[in-house]
């Protein structure tokens, strides 16, 4: 698995911490479950290959590939069904509210599709984020 973490462009430093990225061309054996620590932030994660399945003690889930994680309060484990590409925005907790233009705690330990929140406006949003990218990362 390749990750990485770079600061955010200066047009994202009001709202964004930081984006990330994970990569993984996937492998014929079954990729192991990593688990997902509370770290006091929401993300928005953008999946562009293979779904994540969310391993809860009440069965498997497949995870939304339009993800927004709120706030954790208790880890959380996700297994990779295959190739692996992911970026994701770790949103300010100050600045959260927002960006979702509801309060945030309102998505505490959920892990749910970004278009439940943002509708219309998820569109908007990604196109926004790509207009703020930063070519020398």
């Amino acid at each position: 698995m390749h990750f990485g973490f770079h600061a955010p462009s200066p047009a994202l430093v009001p709202l964004a911490a930081g984006i990330w990225f994970a990569s993984s061309k996937g492998s014929a054996s079954a990729p192991a479950a990593e688990p997902i620590v509370p770290d006091g932030f929401m993300e928005l994660v953008f999946n562009l290959a293979d779904p994540f399945v969310r391993l809860p003690p009440d069965g498997d889930t497949q995870q939304p590939l339009d993800l927004l994680v709120g706030q954790l309060t208790e880890p959380t484990t996700a297994r990779s069904t295959g190739r692996v590409d992911l970026v994701g925005v770790r949103l300010r907790p100050d600045r959260a509210a927002c960006v979702l233009g509801m309060p945030a705690w309102l998505l505490r330990n959920q892990l749910i599709s970004a278009e439940q929140v943002f509708g219309s406006r998820l569109t908007e949003l990604i196109e926004a984020l790509a207009d703020s990218a930063d070519p020398g990362v």
